[in-house]
């Protein structure tokens, strides 16, 4: 497994190795860990093709036929075992090879999954960043809703981009599926239950949320906005926030503005449209 790890170190090196953040205990997101995973699935797969291919090309030529066709001295007869070919020792060391190579991938997918299913770590600096910011979200037919620790809701997640997110994702009424593509993220919203999540934005931008799951009719249009706001900006808004706030109306998706932005209304619009 150091061999893989040395690989992707060296051939894709990063500030934060998977190697030391496995010793060290640390989290990853989905975001960090898929690209690591797929860069050494790539190498070696590819390095495999080529050793496949090469050894079949070396073999079609060995053993092509010359035109002559006299019959092959000593051919073996039928029930009869071949002999020679170093009593199976290629074929040995060939297969140990392969399970040490398939072990070795498996453990390391694993424990570089356990981070991200370990959750957000702690993080430390300014005030109100001592810890992730956990948010509940909820599917309905058909958008997201997202309920703070103040209680305050929102049809828009709204978050910092100086600490990790930690989702808290549940449903309604039907099965869906949160996921957010920009952060590789994604994970079932089931009826009773709760499944986590978390991700770690580094800077200000408004990217997409959406169902992956098909929900009834209004399935795709089940998305919603996710704004990554700075952190000194996010802690103003925040504070102005209760569960009894009223969005102010530019926040076009909050719902100060849900007129058009709730789910129902939204899709009566279309239907009206059509």
């Amino acid at each position: 497994m150091s061999v893989l790890v040395g690989l992707t170190v060296q051939t894709f090196g990063t500030s934060a190795p998977p190697a030391t953040v496995i010793l060290q205990g640390q989290s990853r997101t989905m975001s960090e860990v898929f690209p690591h995973l797929f860069s050494i699935f790539l190498v070696l797969g590819t390095l495999v093709g080529i050793v496949v291919l090469s050894y079949m090309v070396y073999v079609a030529v060995r053993y092509r036929a010359d035109g002559e066709t006299d019959e092959l001295k000593d051919s073996p007869q039928l029930g009869e075992l071949p002999e020679g070919g170093g009593d199976g020792r290629k074929l040995a060391v060939s297969l140990t090879l392969s399970a040490i190579i398939v072990i070795a991938l498996i453990s390391y997918a694993w424990f570089l999954l356990m981070g991200v299913e370990g959750g957000p770590p702690e993080v430390s600096g300014e005030p109100n960043s001592d810890k992730p910011l956990s948010v509940t979200v909820v599917g309905e037919q058909f958008a997201w809703k997202y309920i703070y620790p103040n209680g305050n809701s929102s049809y828009t997640l709204r978050v910092p981009d100086d600490r990790p997110i930690e989702l808290t994702i549940t449903s309604s009424d039907v099965m869906h599926t949160y996921g957010i593509p920009k952060y590789d993220l994604k994970t079932d919203a089931i009826p009773a239950q709760n499944t986590t999540t978390w991700f770690n934005p580094d800077e200000t931008e408004t990217v997409e949320a959406n169902c992956y799951e098909l929900c009834g009719t209004g399935h795709s249009e089940m998305t919603s906005e996710v704004i990554i706001m700075d952190g000194a900006e996010f802690d103003r808004w925040y504070a102005q926030t209760t569960s009894d706030a009223t969005p102010t109306p530019n926040e076009s998706t909050t719902e100060g503005a849900h007129a058009m932005d709730h789910p129902q209304s939204r899709l009566a619009h279309n239907h009206v449209l059509v």
